[in-house]
């Protein structure tokens, strides 16, 4: 019996090791060769496993002919030599496996795959039996217009109907195939119908959307279980008839494969529609950032191009994000976004902690820019303001170009009060196209007072990205801030219904408009709708947030402090807080509130609840409002040093124009008049603004409204006049309620002059 050393010595003898690794070689190399041809969308996808099918079945026939090829040239130069007689039947085989006949079985075969695969781009352009297109067929045009209806799921735990009809979106945004009609023109056709643009859009009432909106086409689908997979279907429907024009079907083995299964699904409807095959098989380059999974590469571009534009619902765009980090634990980019996200969007501030801290953790395996980027946000977030600004400055020095280090540069100068300065920092790293930059020059020029610059820089925006739809209600909270109501309201009502990532934020800005004008009733009647609509399709903090929102309102505008505090605590029975963390609870938050409206009683219940429960060291920010709410409600006249006290502890405020408010707040119950007035005269003539941060802009009017009573006990009766007859002028259009506080300020002005 012949042994293995043997049976190699023969293998090499007959150069089957040889023949092996051309064959290996020129196989690979052709495999790259219709790899990249398909690539670049000069072949369908299934041509590369037709051709590797037809390598597989060669592999055998080469080596034979190998074998027998080299066992007779073995046996010619035998007899050549002397050294033994001529074989007989060698010959025989010999004649029928010759590479002559090897090499000629190659060529048919592969002529043969040449003779399908073309025979297949006949049928598909022109429209004949199942590759056929639609557009071929002449059943619907390339590039129609589609209403996406949203996707059901009997598996919304784990794979929740947004996700699945985002991402899916995501996919065909950029198709040729389908012109997706947008979602401001779907919402605002739902209003026209009497439904919640919140509510889901069902398969009947996408196909209605379509009709009116006169659009030929409906994509449904579902999500479901087969044993332990994920089945994703969706169907083209024509929308007059509800005839089905195409299905489509992609199956996901775990949790894991979801995403991928909706981008085939994507890539089946773009190409049956009769998207050219090369438009299928492009798409965008993903982010150059370190991780060790594409998949998580993939969730994190989807989200990182999307989020900040809107375009994105929230808590699909911190799923993404969290399935990202799940694929890839040390995707310490992939965590500072899901620490971001939650922090600008709104959730859960210790899960936005704990992910930043991941990234900081992981930091090491970064880039210098990247390693710079995860250091600066960390130390940001930490308190340690200075060790961020030099982390922003070392990105600079090894990326000149970048525009986000400069940007977050701008933010620190403009929350500490030096907006001169923000604005050169983002002058010097213009990025027109990012709406983030965007809000930040617009915000810092607002707090120089140059507002109609200001203006021009969203409107320029609007230019370079005419699809994003923030500007729809970031111009119009500009405008209130600055004291231009009228200007604001008149674009509000021309606003068309926001989509659904940017519902809340809308709902904001449409109520700080009322309560700058004194229609508080308006205002409390939207946040509460917008605090319900969280509770729907939002997260706990967006809930508090906006419940906050109301009751820092109904405390300070309408003074009406027990109030405040019943709104309040009835947000807080709404929300299920057993089951968020105690950091999640936003005791500083809730303590200022009531420090606010003057309630000791509960602020050092709240603050003794954080102290203990929360490890303080990890929240600063909590820290810092913590100690404000408590020196806040503790200020006397009778204590001098009770307001220097406060004045300690706003320096770890990180927001300049919010410790010029709380400041004149204290200096009012310190009765320092002149303190007072210096505040809030800086708070005034320095309009800066946040849209998530109420103490920035929603109180200026009540300002004014201070301020008259403040420069009469000085004895300055000019700049009282000033003041009474400015409030005057915000309030005129204010609620019945509130019309004895409008009509006391203009009899003031009467016995001043």
């Amino acid at each position: 019996m012949p042994t293995l050393g043997s049976l190699i010595r023969e293998a090499g003898r007959r150069n089957l090791l040889g023949t092996l690794g051309i064959f290996v070689g020129g196989g690979w190399g052709l495999l790259q060769v219709i790899d990249l041809f398909i690539e670049r969308g000069f072949l369908p996808e299934w041509v590369f496993n037709g051709a590797l099918l037809a390598l597989v079945l060669g592999l055998p026939v080469v080596l034979s002919t190998a074998y027998i090829q080299g066992g007779r040239r073995l046996a010619r130069e035998a007899v050549e030599a002397g050294e033994a007689p001529p074989a007989s039947g060698v010959d025989d085989l010999g004649e029928i496996l010759t590479w002559n006949r090897a090499i000629l079985g190659g060529v048919l075969a592969f002529a043969l795959l040449g003779v399908i695969t073309t025979g297949y781009m006949v049928m598909r352009v022109t429209g004949i039996g199942s590759p056929g297109t639609l557009a071929a067929q002449g059943t619907f045009d390339v590039g129609g217009g589609v209403v996406l209806a949203d996707f059901e799921s009997s598996v919304a735990d784990v794979a929740p109907s947004e996700l699945i009809t985002e991402s899916l979106r995501i996919d065909l945004e950029s198709a040729e195939a389908v012109d997706l009609v947008d979602r401001s023109k779907v919402a605002e056709v739902q209003q026209r119908m009497v439904l919640d643009p919140a509510d889901p859009v069902t398969e009947a009432v996408a196909r209605e959307l379509a009709i009116r909106l006169g659009v030929p086409g409906v994509i449904s689908g579902e999500i479901g279980r087969v044993g332990s997979s994920f089945v994703v279907t969706a169907r083209l429907i024509e929308a007059e008839s509800g005839a089905v024009l195409a299905s489509f079907r992609q199956t996901a083995r775990n949790e894991d494969e979801l995403i991928e299964a909706v981008d085939a699904l994507a890539q089946d409807m773009r190409s049956k529609v009769g998207e050219s095959l090369r438009s299928v098989a492009s798409s965008g380059s993903l982010r150059a950032v370190t991780t060790t999974s594409l998949e998580a590469l993939r969730r994190y571009t989807y989200v990182s191009s999307r989020a900040y534009r809107g375009d994105i619902e929230p808590a699909v765009a911190q799923q993404l994000l969290e399935e990202a980090v799940a694929l890839d634990s040390t995707f310490a980019t992939a965590n500072l976004s899901l620490a971001i996200q939650i922090n600008n969007w709104g959730g859960s501030p210790e899960r936005a902690w704990n992910a930043a801290a991941q990234a900081f953790r992981h930091r090491e395996r970064l880039s210098d820019a990247e390693r710079y980027q995860v250091e600066a946000y960390y130390y940001n977030r930490s308190g340690d303001t200075q060790r961020a600004i030099q982390a922003y400055r070392r990105i600079m020095e090894v990326q000149p170009t970048s525009t986000a280090a400069p940007n977050n540069l701008a933010d620190i100068s403009m929350y500490a009060g030096d907006y001169a300065g923000a604005v050169d920092l983002l002058r010097g790293a213009p990025n027109e196209d990012s709406n983030v930059w965007t809000f930040n020059m617009m915000v810092s020029l607002s707090a120089l007072g140059r507002v109609e610059e200001a203006a021009a820089v969203i409107d320029n925006y609007a230019i370079e990205v005419p699809d994003d739809q923030v500007v729809n209600w970031t111009k119009p909270l500009l405008y209130a801030v600055s004291g231009d109501l009228d200007r604001a309201r008149a674009l509000l009502d021309d606003a068309p219904p926001p989509p659904p990532g940017l519902h809340i934020w809308a709902t904001v800005v449409d109520a700080d408009v009322d309560l700058l004008s004194g229609s508080v009733a308006s205002a409390r009647e939207k946040l509460m709708g917008g605090v319900a609509y969280a509770g729907r399709a939002g997260s706990p903090g967006e809930e508090f947030w906006l419940g906050s929102y109301m009751a820092l309102a109904t405390a300070w505008v309408e003074r009406d402090p027990l109030r405040a505090g019943r709104e309040m605590d009835a947000v807080l029975e709404e929300m299920d807080l057993t089951s968020i963390s105690a950091r999640d609870r936003a005791y500083p938050q809730q303590a200022l509130i009531h420090a606010m409206a003057g309630d000791r009683a509960r602020v050092d219940a709240l603050v003794s609840l954080f102290r203990s429960e929360v490890e303080v060291e990890t929240d600063p920010e909590g820290r810092a409002m913590a100690g404000v709410a408590e020196a806040l409600v503790n200020v006397s006249p009778t204590d001098a040093t009770s307001f220097e006290r406060l004045d300690e502890a706003l320096e770890a405020l990180r927001c300049a124009r919010c410790a010029d408010l709380l400041r004149g707040i204290g200096a009012e119950s310190a009765n320092q008049p002149e303190r007072a007035i210096e505040s809030y005269e800086r708070y005034i003539s320095q309009p800066f603004f946040d849209g998530g941060n109420p103490l920035t802009h929603i109180f200026s009017t009540n300002v004014h409204e201070r301020l008259g009573p403040l420069y009469e006990e000085i004895g300055d009766t000019a700049n009282a006049l000033r003041h009474y007859e400015r409030f005057v002028e915000l309030w005129r259009n204010a609620d019945p309620a509130l019309q004895p506080r409008v009509e006391l300020a203009r009899n003031r002005v009467a016995a001043l002059r």
